[in-house]
């Protein structure tokens, strides 16, 4: 949300709430914090709240962070396919040759150990 938006719940909580205190201090704080959420969930979130508190909400009870998108488990189930596809002896062959370095670089093949 941008900055008017920010403004206009805290606003919209004062006018709920008549005793919630929104100095500037205040305000200077929670302003950043609304501004990294999304505003229609928050608006959502506080529409919900309302209905059911007599008291003013804090942050965490009418938060909503904007949910960022995780490819991390597609991208691993394509490697994953891709893994499939590897004919069987090509992978008994690379696992020789790493556990071939894992050897060399510890020292365990030379004796330093």
């Amino acid at each position: 949300m941008n900055r008017q938006e920010a403004i206009d719940i805290l606003q919209l909580i004062k006018e709920l709430y008549p005793k919630f205190n929104v100095k500037k201090e205040r305000m200077t704080f929670l302003i950043p914090l609304l501004e990294k959420m999304d505003y229609q969930q928050v608006m959502d979130n506080l529409t919900h709240y309302v209905s059911q508190n007599p008291f003013p909400p804090t942050i965490a009870d009418i938060a909503a962070p904007i949910q960022v998108e995780n490819d991390y488990l597609e991208e691993m189930q394509v490697w994953a396919e891709e893994a499939q596809q590897v004919a069987p002896e090509l992978k008994a062959r690379f696992h020789t040759e790493l556990q071939n370095l894992v050897r060399k670089k510890s020292g365990y093949e030379a004796g330093k150990l």
